[in-house]
């Protein structure tokens, strides 16, 4: 039997009150383990409703965060609500949001799957509401202030404290503290993330509501003004911004350095040229910039939240390949930003001049309420998502360096294949546990687990968790159509026969025909060439300098405002985000047809 194989006529079913889509509960191919142990799990009042409506849920996978399987250390250091860390359900809490109540997850055959907790009280639903749509407007008017002022120097202080502590000289025991410390300043800086996500997502709200009320429906959900309303809201001065340029200003020093320049623009690998960077007597201030950019902007990852990854500060060859691009292409800070700058204005004007005279003022004062908040999405993401994962890394780096030293690890990374308890009890009583078999017990079920093509969900979709519920709509792209390109997706990918890969079309409108370079991070950005179709799980900022290469981009993972649609589009090259399979079932030096418009990519043949 299929996955979702057609239903049988029968009478209407309902789960948590919304009406029953359909179900998936496992199959032979992937089965699914019900019936978990929340009460162990999680001690919170809404595991009665995991208890009693597990597969009534809709689960699906966490891909745009883990897009490979999951490492246990997942259990510590998640954004979603687990055994420690809960705050989404703070986050639902504190607004009292009537589309949940908390947000969870599961790892099925190794992959993280994650669900939202519906509200079910009609009474609870409608003074919900009505909470929710009265407090968004004050977040959106007093958080910038308070970010500047409270929150922002709060991490970058917690922050400091981690990077600057004195590993060296910690004893293990010293380190077992430090663990606590970090799970502390991980909850408290996830739960700052959420109320800058809903003030930010209040004053973008209330200004597109502003709009669309003007133009009315029909005019506003046309492309035209989708189209300017996404350059309206982007962030010309942010961490980002300031990362660039200080990368601009090194490209710059290498530019001006013939003997630099010369090592730069060899057939050396980045790897080589970084090592041989280090010795040239002419290229110590460049290597300088360079270690100092590294520290305070290199502490991040291809996917912060698979540890096992490096981050640049790690793995310096990746600042060295976007500086070996930015070079080849003479890359200009300044034309960029003010191309960015421009771009907005032009949009600005273009959309006001759609509203009528009397409406412009209101319009013009929601826009830029709007505006002042764009920067906190690439600032959070830095300080929070890339920051604060690298400081639980790190932490987890040198207190796994301890249990090496010990004899109790073979590796310090090999602590990131253990769970809480289990460290724990690897420090309480080290006869209690054979933490090395374990690590290679659990190597072994992730490599199995990678070569298997995850569901992309299990359990129950209901009208309200694929209409109403609005994460996985906006960052997932879940839709009844995506629903079904997504089974079809799967079922063709057990076989290992495929033709044709579908997934959204977000980038520019063209098709194109190229050689695949399946690339898993930026170790492997030396193999892609001059027009070849960029295939892999998701992108991030750290995939910038491969996208001057490419003729277009295919991934897994990722929905129309995700980071590879996004940079896709400015640079003019055809994407297809979301596909799930796109890296299971394309291999390098196959030839594909990129369709941009219909988000279809056709194997043209084999490799």
């Amino acid at each position: 039997m299929g996955l979702f194989s057609k239903k049988e006529e029968k009478k209407e079913e309902y789960a948590l009150g919304s009406k029953v889509i359909e179900r998936f509960l496992g199959d032979d191919y992937f089965p699914v383990k019900w019936g978990e142990d929340w009460d162990k799990e999680l001690n919170v009042e809404w595991v009665t409703v995991l208890k009693e409506h597990e597969k009534d849920l809709h689960w699906w996978r966490s891909d745009l965060h883990n897009p490979h399987p999951a490492l246990p250390i997942m259990e510590l250091f998640t954004w979603w609500d687990a055994k420690l860390i809960k705050s989404c359900e703070y986050m639902y809490r504190r607004f009292w949001s009537p589309t949940g109540r908390a947000w969870t997850g599961k790892i099925v055959n190794g992959y993280a799957y994650t669900t939202v907790i519906p509200r079910t009280d009609p009474d609870e639903l409608r003074i919900s509401g009505k909470y929710f749509m009265k407090i968004l407007p004050v977040y959106s008017d007093i958080f910038l202030d308070q970010w500047k002022k409270r929150y922002l120097p709060e991490i970058k202080k917690n922050l400091e404290f981690i990077f600057n502590y004195p590993y060296e000289e910690a004893s293990l025991g010293e380190m077992m503290w430090l663990l606590e410390e970090m799970v502390d300043i991980y909850d408290r800086h996830w739960k700052l993330h959420w109320i800058l996500n809903f003030a930010q997502f209040a004053s973008f709200l209330f200004f597109k509501e502003t709009v669309r009320q003007i133009l009315g429906d029909e005019k506003y959900n046309t492309p035209e003004v989708q189209d300017l309303i996404a350059r309206v809201l982007v962030s010309t001065d942010d961490v980002n911004w300031d990362s660039l340029k200080v990368l601009y200003d090194i490209k710059e020093m290498i530019k001006a350095n013939a003997t630099v320049r010369e090592l730069f623009e060899s057939a050396k690998t980045d790897e080589e040229v970084w090592e041989e960077l280090q010795k040239l007597e002419e290229g110590k201030e460049i290597y300088e910039k360079i270690v100092q950019f590294l520290k305070e902007y290199g502490r991040k990852s291809l996917y912060v939240y698979e540890y096992d990854l490096p981050t640049w500060e790690e793995y310096p060859a990746t600042v060295i390949a976007q500086l070996r691009t930015y070079l080849s292409m003479d890359y200009d800070f300044y034309a960029d930003k003010e191309w960015i700058a421009t771009d907005q204005q032009e949009a600005i004007e273009k959309l006001m001049e759609m509203i009528p005279e009397d409406k412009k003022e209101v319009v013009k004062e929601q826009m830029e309420r709007a505006i002042k908040m764009a920067p906190l999405t690439p600032n959070h993401h830095f300080y929070i998502d890339q920051q604060t994962n690298a400081a639980a890394k790190y932490v987890l780096r040198e207190l796994g360096r301890k249990f090496v030293k010990e004899g109790l690890l073979e590796e310090p990374y090999d602590i990131l294949y253990l769970k809480y308890d289990e460290i724990r009890t690897l420090f309480a009583d080290p006869a209690e546990i054979d933490a090395k078999a374990l690590v290679e017990q659990r190597k072994a079920e992730r490599e199995k687990a990678n070569k298997l093509v995850p569901a992309p969900y299990v359990g129950t979709i209901t009208e309200w968790s694929i209409k109403d519920e609005p994460y996985k709509q906006g960052l997932w792209g879940w839709s009844f159509e995506k629903l079904q390109e997504e089974k079809e997706a799967y079922e063709a990918a057990k076989t290992g026969k495929v033709k044709l890969i579908k997934g959204l079309a977000a980038g520019a409108p063209k098709v194109v025909e190229g050689v695949v370079k399946v690339v898993e991070g930026p170790h492997e950005f030396d193999k892609v060439e001059e027009g070849d179709i960029l295939v892999c799980d998701i992108t991030s900022p750290a995939w910038i300098s491969v996208y001057p290469k490419v003729k277009g981009v295919i991934t897994n993972s990722g929905g129309l405002s995700s980071h590879p649609a996004i940079v896709s589009r400015e640079f003019g090259i055809p994407c297809i985000v979301g596909t799930r399979i796109a890296t299971k079932m394309l291999k390098d030096g196959m030839k594909v047809r990129l369709d941009g418009v219909k988000g279809i990519a056709t194997i043209l043949e084999d490799e």
